[in-house]
């Protein structure tokens, strides 16, 4: 259902259509992402389906709402449009209307296919922002055909969310709450039998019975999951015109639960849900699947559905066997420099990096157990080794000040030529995180659903904050906000120069030549040599100033760093430095860099001829 990506097949239905077939049920899996993304217009669902203007503020919630809720009151959509979209560029809410216009058909269309089927039981599964696109199907399905059995799952019914959506709308008979691979064949087994009890299956709420029976069952080893092929996604979209548009996207899983969340839980963490334990499959099972699917679809991008990754993974060659074209994953960013160069190897040439800061206190208070520098330290070995990097910069985080913000600040110019944070976000309160199981270690109080829950389902206050994952508190004085304007500026003026801006260097006969874009496109060529070079080479990861002293007397180090930073080729956070100079190498700098820099070279020598001549 909308809105998931509409460029590639989605893991859980597929692992869900294997289990059932293991058991002995048959299944058909049905997607329409796609089919929405062509009514609406591609650039439109892409912006909805990523979160814009906001995840919190169910903008693609908003588009199927009065579908799946017929009871809402006319006025809360102008109040929508005007409270929690007032900032919204109006293109956005231009889409937002008439892709609302758009809905009632595409529903229409969806129930009617599902109605005219031999199907007796349609599942349907929620992610985000799929929760109401859902409903309103799943209503019209039951308007068309009141025999059909409807089921709903996924991540948005995990733990109270399941039970209350299953109080809050009828048009459910069961939704299963936690990992489907287990709870659903039993479901399948009592339904096939003619047993619409539940019989109280853990994680299974019934109509019948809309007790809280439990999690559902997890798989403990994730090597006794089915095989996935995606055999009926390649055979019903295997010239889709999206996925050839955006480039086809594979999910697979090395993992499930968070290793370091299992140690330090981040505070606004509220991915794991119940599920924080951390189970891998077998070095064995990850090559067999890799080998598989990168087989079946060689050219496309595969994207890991794990937390982050486990380094064990990456280091012990389980991902040797992948032979598509790359892989995407989520990582921890206190990665070493020869963990960045396996990825490479293994072909990742995407990651997201939980960054989340450049500030060692905003790092701590968000319990992310890494330093500002080490976070340099990643993206510039991912610029080293053609890694693209995804990430955000948080604000509003609890127990910070102005100059934490205002350091960083300083710190982005000299940061040019690494990859930009895609923007500046808030600390969101979302279930699950220690933020909103721990409020009061916070200083948060009233925890209320975040107001757009309000406006699009237009539920009684206990149904709204059983299905919320998004919640916001009291206000409290942040010391820091006045910081935040200087900050986005800083960050744009970073995107803005990113693109041409370079920083490498070249060693020449015991001298260290080092070529500089990032002051707005011009181009400096800049010869470090003596103690200057000696501190450049130890600081290539971060270290402690008082190591340079074995270099030379404290004076002179003080004033080769002072230099460094000058020209900003170091970076410096209390009595720690780290240069942020790439040494040129296999993949870095780029052929259009070294075309850039040739072409100023010559003009830098046809000027310096000139200037002789005319002596």
């Amino acid at each position: 259902m909308p809105f998931g990506m509409p460029n590639g097949p989605s893991l859980a239905l597929e692992l869900l259509h294997a289990s059932l077939e293991r058991s002995g049920t048959a299944s058909t899996i049905h997607q329409y992402e796609g089919a929405f993304a062509r009514h609406i217009g591609l650039d439109l669902y892409i912006a909805l389906s990523g979160g814009q203007p906001g995840p919190e503020k169910l903008a693609g919630e908003w588009v199927f709402a009065q579908l799946a809720a017929p009871w809402r009151r006319p006025e809360l959509d102008a109040r929508y449009l005007d409270r929690i979209l007032i900032r919204s560029d109006h293109r956005l809410r231009e889409g937002l209307l008439f892709a609302r216009e758009v809905a009632t058909q595409f529903v229409e269309s969806v129930a009617q296919e599902l109605a005219s089927s031999n199907a007796h039981v349609v599942g349907f599964s929620s992610v985000f922002q799929q929760t109401t696109a859902s409903v309103a199907v799943a209503r019209r399905l039951k308007s068309l055909k009141a025999e059909a059995i409807v089921v709903l799952g996924g991540a948005n019914c995990e733990g109270p969310m399941g039970l209350h959506l299953a109080r809050a709308f009828d048009c459910f008979d069961y939704v299963v709450s936690g990992e489907g691979e287990i709870a659903l064949p039993k479901l399948m087994n009592h339904l096939n039998k003619r047993r619409f009890e539940s019989a109280r299956i853990p994680g299974v709420y019934s109509r019948r019975d809309l007790a809280y029976t439990g999690p559902a069952e997890s798989v403990r080893s994730l090597d006794d999951l089915p095989h996935v092929s995606f055999r009926q996604y390649a055979e019903n979209h295997g010239n889709d015109d999206i996925a050839s548009s955006l480039g086809l996207r594979i999910p697979f899983e090395t993992s499930r639960g968070c290793w370091w969340g299992e140690k330090h839980h981040c505070i606004f963490c509220g991915l794991n849900g119940s599920q924080m334990t951390f189970r891998r499959k077998s070095n064995e099972r990850i090559r067999l699947e890799l080998a598989n699917l990168s087989l079946t679809f060689p050219d496309a991008e595969f994207a890991a559905t794990d937390n982050i990754l486990d380094l064990d993974i990456l280091r012990s060659g389980a991902l040797d066997s992948f032979s598509g074209r790359s892989i995407y994953f989520e990582v921890k960013a206190n990665l070493k420099r020869s963990d960045v160069a396996e990825l490479r190897s293994r072909r990742i040439m995407r990651v997201q990096l939980g960054i989340e800061s450049l500030s060692t206190v905003c790092l701590k208070a968000l319990d992310k157990g890494t330093s500002g520098l080490k976070n340099v330290e990643a993206l510039k070995w991912c610029k080293e080794y053609g890694i693209s990097v995804d990430w955000n910069l948080l604000i509003e985080i609890p127990k910070t000040e102005r100059v934490d913000f205002l350091a960083q600040v300083g710190l982005m110019p000299a940061l040019h030529h690494l990859s930009p944070p895609h923007s500046l976000c808030s600390l969101r309160i979302d279930r699950f995180s220690p933020l909103f199981d721990q409020p009061e270690r916070f200083g948060l109080r009233n925890l209320v659903p975040s107001p757009a829950y309000e406006f699009v389902f237009d539920l009684p206050p206990d149904h709204l904050k059983g299905i919320a994952y998004f919640f916001t508190a009291d206000e409290v004085p942040d010391p820091a906000e006045s910081t935040y304007p200087v900050l986005q500026k800083a960050l744009e003026i970073w995107q803005d120069e990113h693109e041409s801006s370079f920083l490498f260097s070249v060693d020449l006969q015991g001298i260290t030549w080092v070529f500089d874009s990032r002051a707005a496109g011009v181009v400096k060529m800049i010869r470090v040599e003596g103690l200057e070079r000696d501190v450049l080479d130890a600081s290539q990861k971060t270290i402690n100033i008082s190591r340079c002293l074995d270099l030379a007397q404290q004076e002179k180090v003080n004033e080769a760093i002072d230099s460094l930073l000058e020209n900003k080729f170091l970076v410096r956070e209390g009595d720690h430095i780290v240069s942020v100079v790439i040494p040129a190498g296999t993949h870095y700098p780029g052929a259009d860099m070294l075309d850039a820099l040739m072409v100023h070279m010559a003009e830098h020598a046809r000027t310096q001829i000139r200037e002789k001549r005319n002596e």
